[in-house]
C-alpha cells in the first residue's frame, strides 16, 4: 500500500531528500482529481477520477447543505473525499483523508500505529517529497493566518522526514501556499483550497454570523417585549378582578 500511494500521486520516496534541497523546484499546488475551481456540484459528480458503481452512480456519497456552503462526499480509490462548494463561486475545497474507508472499518484494522505507517505517513511523505518544506503551520486546514514554522510553539521544531512519519505537529496543520491553490497537511487527511474560494467562504461565513446576531437580537427584543406585557397584565390583574366581582 505504501508504494502504492506513493506512485498514485506521481511521488517517489527517494526523490524526497533532493527535492527537499532543490525548493525552486517545487510545483504548484493545484486542485486533486481532475477538479478546477469553481467547478459546480453537477460537474464535480461527472469527475472521471471518482469511485462508481456499475451503474455509473457515485459510490457511498451524500450531499449535505448549509447556508452558505454544501459539501459532497464520495470516494476516490476507496479513499473518502469532502468536495466543499461555496454559495455563488463554486468548487473551492477538496479533503482527502489518507486511510481508506475499508480499512477504517475493519475490525481487524486495531493497530492505530501501524495502520498510520501503513496509509497516512506514506502520504505525508509523498506531499513533502513533491512539495517541500512546508510555509508555516496552522490551527486549522481553513485559517487564514499561517505562522511559520520556527515561530510556532510546537513540541519539536524540527522538520524532518522522521518528523512527518510519527506526525510531531499534534493537532495542527502544515500548510504549503501556491499562487492560487494553498495544500494543508494534517495526520489523517489532506486539504487542497482555493485561496480566493477561501476568501470568499469566509466572508460568507462572516455575513451569517452577522445576520444570526441581528436575528438573535430580534428574537431576544421580541422575549424582553413579551416579558414587560405579561408583567403589565400581572399588575393589572387584581384591579380587572374586583371589576368582576358584582358580576359573580
Amino acid at each position: 500500500m505504501l508504494r502504492f500511494l506513493v506512485h498514485l500521486a506521481g511521488w517517489g520516496l527517494p526523490a524526497l531528500l533532493s527535492s527537499l534541497a532543490a525548493a525552486q523546484t517545487f510545483p504548484e499546488p493545484q486542485p486533486p482529481l481532475g477538479a478546477n475551481w469553481k467547478m459546480s456540484l453537477g460537474q464535480v459528480r461527472a469527475l472521471p477520477q471518482v469511485d462508481r458503481g456499475p451503474g455509473g452512480e457515485l459510490l457511498h456519497s451524500h450531499t449535505v447543505r448549509a447556508k452558505s456552503q454544501t459539501e459532497l462526499v464520495a470516494r476516490w480509490q476507496d479513499h473518502a473525499v469532502s468536495f466543499l462548494f461555496a454559495r455563488d463561486f463554486g468548487l473551492y475545497a477538496v479533503g482527502i483523508e489518507t486511510i481508506p474507508w475499508t480499512v477504517q472499518h475493519t475490525a481487524t484494522e486495531t493497530d492505530l500505529e501501524l495502520r498510520d505507517l501503513s496509509y497516512s505517513a506514506p502520504v505525508r511523505l509523498a506531499v513533502a517529497g513533491k512539495y517541500g518544506r512546508p510555509h508555516g503551520i496552522s490551527a486549522l486546514w481553513s485559517a487564514q493566518e499561517v505562522i511559520p514554522l520556527e515561530a510556532s510553539r510546537l513540541r519539536t521544531t524540527s522538520y524532518s522526514q522522521t518528523s512527518l512519519i510519527n506526525w510531531d505537529y499534534g493537532r495542527s496543520w502544515l500548510i504549503w501556499r501556491g499562487q492560487t491553490t494553498r495544500l494543508a497537511l494534517g495526520e489523517q487527511s489532506v486539504w487542497y483550497v482555493s485561496q480566493a474560494g477561501l476568501a470568499w467562504q469566509q466572508r460568507l461565513e462572516r455575513a451569517e454570523e452577522v445576520d444570526s446576531l441581528i436575528e438573535q437580537a430580534r428574537d431576544e427584543a421580541q422575549d424582553t417585549a413579551r416579558r414587560q406585557q405579561l408583567e403589565r397584565a400581572r399588575r393589572q390583574l387584581p384591579a380587572r378582578a374586583r371589576r368582576l366581582e358584582r358580576f359573580f
